[in-house]
C-alpha cells in the first residue's frame, strides 16, 4: 500500500481534520432538535448570562440531570461565538474529531501498520452514533472524546510507555470524563483496566492512590460547593435518579425488564456502527494478534469492548450510544482483521455494495416519503454515496481491504458532511423548531406569556429566550383566562382539557371553549421526540 510511505502522523492530521470537517458541516445549518439540544444549550446560556457557573438551570428551574463539564464548554463557545447552535455543537464537535488521533495511536501503539490505525480512529469519527452526536449540543460526544485520550494514555502505561506526566493526565482526564456524565463515564476505562489486569499489569500502590486522590480532588472542588448549594440535590437526582434508578428501572421509555431487552445492543452496536459495520465481517476469520500485535492486545481489546457492552446491558435502560466510548475498541480490532487477511472477500464486498445502494436511496427518497420535492443536493449526495460505496466495495471484492476502508473512511467524512450540510436542512426547515423561529416575531411576541400543556419542546425555551411553563389541566385552564397570556398545545391533547373546563363556571367555560376553538395560530411542523408532523395549536386572548 503506498499510504504505508507517508508518515502516520500526517495520514492521522489528514483523517482528524476530515472528521473535523464533516463534524463542524450543517451545524450552524437547522435548529435545535427536541428535547436534549435545546436543554444544554439554553442551561449553558443561562449559565453565562448568569455568571453562575457552579449550578446550570433550565427554564426556572436546577438541571441536575448530567455535572457540570459540558455546561462549562459549551457557555465557553458561546461567550465566543454568541449563544448560537454552532456555539452550542461545537464541543461535541471537536471531542468526536480528538477521539480520531486517540483511536489510531492506540492501534499504532499496539501493532498496526500506519495506514490501518487510521482506518480505526477515522471508523470511530465517521461512525453512525458519533456522527449524529458530533452534530448534537449533549454530553456524550465530549465524553467520547474525553474517554479516547484516557484509554489511550492507559494502554501507554500498559506498555511501559507512559511518563510521569502521561500518568498524572490520565487521573485528570479521569475526572473530567466524571465531570461529563457522573459514573457512567468510568465504565469503559475501568473496562479497559480489567484487560491491562488481566494481560499482567500490576498498578503501583502509592501512584494508584495519589492519583486516585487527586481524580478526586478535581471532581470535589466542583461538586462539594454544588451539593452544598443544592443542599445535596445534585446526589439525590444527578446520581440516585439519573444513574441508580435508571440502572435498576425503565427510563422515559428507554429499555426494559424483558428478556429480549439484555440482546438490545446486539442489535444496536452493529446499527450504531454503520456504515463500518460489513468490515466486522472481517473479523470471522480472526485477528491473528500472535503475528502483528503486542502481548496482552486481544485481552485488552476485548475486555474494553466486551466489559463495557456487558455493564450496559445489565443496566435496565438503554440507548444505542451508551457503548460509544467502547467503539475504539471494535474499531482497532476491525483494523486488526483487515491488515490481517489480505485476501479478496466477497462477504464484506457484497455488503458494502447492498449498503451503498440503501443510503443512497434512503437519502434520495426522504424527501418523496415526507411529500416533499426531491432536493438536487439530496440527489447528489445519494449518488456520490452509492458510487462511493460501490468503489469501496470492489476493492474488497479485490481483495485490497485495507485500500476499501480508507476509501469507505473518505466516502463516510464526505457522506456525513453532505448530507448534514445539504439534505439535514431541508429537511428539518419542516421541524416544529424552525417554524417557532421563524414566526416568532408574529406569534409570540414578547409581551405575551406563553405556557405548554402535554408538549415536551425544550426549543420554545431557546429560541423564545423566556421561561415557558409546562402546566397541568386545571393551572393550563386558568392561564387560558388571563389577558395576554398563550397556551401551546397539540391538537390531539386538546379532549384532556375537557375535564377541567367543565370544573369552571358557566361564564368561563365559554369563554375557554370559544377560545380552544378558534386558536390564535395552527403551526404545523415535524417534532423529533414524537417522530411525527403535529399542529401546534397556540391558544390564548
Amino acid at each position: 500500500m503506498r499510504l504505508a510511505r507517508i508518515p502516520f502522523g500526517l495520514l492521522a492530521l489528514f483523517a482528524t481534520l476530515g472528521v473535523l470537517a464533516a463534524n463542524l458541516a450543517g451545524s450552524m445549518a437547522f435548529e435545535l432538535l427536541d428535547v436534549d439540544e435545546p436543554r444544554f444549550a439554553t442551561a449553558s446560556r443561562q449559565l453565562l448570562r448568569s455568571g453562575d457557573w457552579l449550578v446550570p438551570h433550565f427554564n426556572g428551574a436546577e438541571r441536575l440531570d448530567k455535572p457540570i463539564l459540558v455546561y462549562w464548554l459549551q457557555a465557553a463557545c458561546m461567550a465566543l461565538f454568541s449563544s448560537s447552535e454552532f456555539a452550542a455543537r461545537l464541543p461535541s464537535a471537536l471531542a468526536v474529531a480528538a477521539a480520531v488521533p486517540a483511536t489510531a495511536c492506540i492501534g499504532r501503539a499496539l501493532g498496526l501498520r500506519a495506514p490501518f490505525a487510521v482506518i480505526a480512529g477515522a471508523a470511530v469519527g465517521t461512525s453512525g452514533a458519533a456522527q449524529a452526536l458530533a452534530h448534537g449540543a449533549t454530553a456524550d460526544a465530549t465524553l467520547l472524546g474525553i474517554v479516547a485520550w484516557t484509554c489511550k494514555l492507559m494502554v501507554d502505561v500498559k506498555l511501559g510507555r507512559a511518563g510521569p506526566v502521561s500518568r498524572v493526565l490520565v487521573w485528570v482526564l479521569l475526572a473530567l470524563a466524571f465531570l461529563t456524565k457522573g459514573p457512567p463515564a468510568l465504565v469503559a476505562p475501568l473496562a479497559l483496566a480489567s484487560g491491562m489486569f488481566a494481560a499482567g499489569w500490576r498498578p503501583r500502590l502509592a501512584g494508584f492512590s495519589a492519583g486516585a486522590v487527586l481524580a478526586a480532588a478535581i471532581v470535589a472542588a466542583w461538586a462539594v460547593p454544588a451539593l452544598i448549594r443544592t443542599e445535596g440535590r445534585f446526589w439525590t437526582i444527578g446520581v440516585m435518579h439519573h444513574v441508580v434508578d435508571r440502572s435498576l428501572r425503565p427510563f422515559e421509555g428507554h429499555g426494559g425488564h424483558a428478556p429480549w431487552w439484555y440482546l438490545f445492543y446486539v442489535g444496536a452496536v452493529p446499527l450504531a456502527f454503520l456504515p463500518w459495520t460489513p468490515f466486522l465481517l472481517a473479523l470471522r476469520r480472526g485477528l491473528r494478534l500472535r503475528e502483528q500485535a503486542v502481548p496482552g492486545t486481544a485481552r485488552l481489546l476485548g475486555a474494553w469492548f466486551f466489559v463495557t457492552l456487558l455493564v450496559f446491558s445489565l443496566a435496565t435502560s438503554k440507548l444505542a450510544h451508551y457503548p460509544l466510548p467502547a467503539f475504539p475498541a471494535l474499531a482497532i480490532a476491525m483494523a486488526f482483521a483487515l491488515q490481517a487477511h489480505p485476501l479478496a472477500d466477497r462477504w464484506v464486498g457484497g455488503t458494502l455494495l447492498a449498503l451503498g445502494v440503501l443510503a443512497g436511496g434512503v437519502t434520495i427518497a426522504a424527501f418523496p416519503v415526507l411529500g416533499l420535492g426531491i432536493e438536487v443536493p439530496a440527489l447528489l449526495t445519494g449518488a456520490a454515496l452509492l458510487v462511493g460505496f460501490a468503489g469501496a466495495s470492489r476493492l474488497a471484492w479485490r481483495g485490497e481491504l485495507g485500500g476499501a476502508g480508507l476509501a469507505m473512511a473518505f466516502v463516510a467524512i464526505a457522506g456525513f458532511g453532505g448530507f448534514a450540510a445539504f439534505v439535514a436542512p431541508p429537511l428539518l426547515e419542516h421541524g416544529a423548531a424552525h417554524v417557532v423561529q421563524m414566526r416568532k416575531a408574529e406569534v409570540f411576541p414578547p409581551e405575551r406569556r406563553v405556557a405548554t400543556y402535554a408538549l415536551s419542546m425544550p426549543s420554545l425555551v431557546f429560541y423564545l429566550d423566556r421561561e415557558v411553563p409546562a402546566l397541568d389541566p386545571s393551572a393550563a385552564v386558568q392561564w387560558l383566562l388571563t389577558s395576554g397570556q398563550v397556551l401551546v398545545t397539540t391538537r390531539d391533547k386538546l379532549a384532556q382539557l375537557d375535564p377541567a373546563i367543565a370544573a369552571l363556571d358557566e361564564a368561563q367555560r365559554a369563554a375557554v371553549r370559544a377560545l380552544v376553538a378558534s386558536p390564535r395560530h395552527v403551526l404545523r411542523g415535524f417534532l423529533p421526540n414524537k417522530g411525527k408532523l403535529v399542529d401546534l395549536l397556540v391558544i390564548g386572548s
